[in-house]
């Protein structure tokens, strides 16, 4: 990656020609986002893996700058508890002046593989489970309660990873979740999670 990545990159990144997506038992699940009217939609400009199967996606456009990370975090669960594969997705954004709107999606590809679902949020928690008769997929994230008191307790990142240069987000909401978790429902073991 090249003109100070967002995201700063460590080790060994090779390209790659990757959509944004996380593979899940029920099918695939695309993820985009949106900055003003822009959207990353269109093929990121960069996108690169690890060794460790990392991967960073970054697109450029007049509104601003937007890259995602994919990584394997290591998952701690309570005891009884198992995952198989661990997937999270982080957004980082830099706009190039004010913006009225950022929205970030997650969708289901065609194909998938549910027969069900509908809304499973808790305290903290905007969520939506779906499941067939094996496994059951929760995507989610932070409620807007929860958002909007982080917004407003300031920025938590750096400067330069975010809101640099004088520019700011006058509204950034979320629009689908970015957490997936997946459980089977035979013996309600995970066996696939993302947060």
């Amino acid at each position: 990656m090249t003109d100070e990545p967002l995201f700063p990159l460590t080790g060994t990144w090779s390209p790659i020609e990757a959509a944004p997506a996380v593979d899940t038992p029920l099918g695939r699940i695309t993820l985009s986002a949106s900055l003003g009217g822009w959207s990353t939609d269109a093929a990121a400009a960069e996108a690169c893996r690890n060794e460790r199967g990392s991967r960073v996606s970054r697109w450029e456009s007049p509104v601003g700058r937007m890259e995602l990370l994919l990584c394997r975090p290591e998952a701690t669960l309570p005891e009884g508890m198992a995952v198989s594969d661990c997937w999270a997705g982080l957004w980082r954004v830099s706009p190039h002046s004010d913006v009225e709107s950022c929205e970030f999606q997650a969708r289901w590809e065609a194909g998938y593989g549910w027969s069900g679902g509908g809304p499973d949020s808790g305290q903290g928690l905007g969520a939506q489970t779906w499941a067939d008769d094996r496994f059951e997929v929760t995507i989610g994230t932070q409620d807007g309660e929860t958002i909007l008191a982080q917004g407003q307790s300031g920025p938590r990142s750096p400067e330069r990873l975010g809101l640099g240069g004088g520019a700011s987000l006058r509204r950034c909401g979320m629009r689908g979740p970015r957490s997936i978790r997946a459980r089977r429902l035979a013996d309600s073991t995970p066996v696939f999670a993302s947060v």
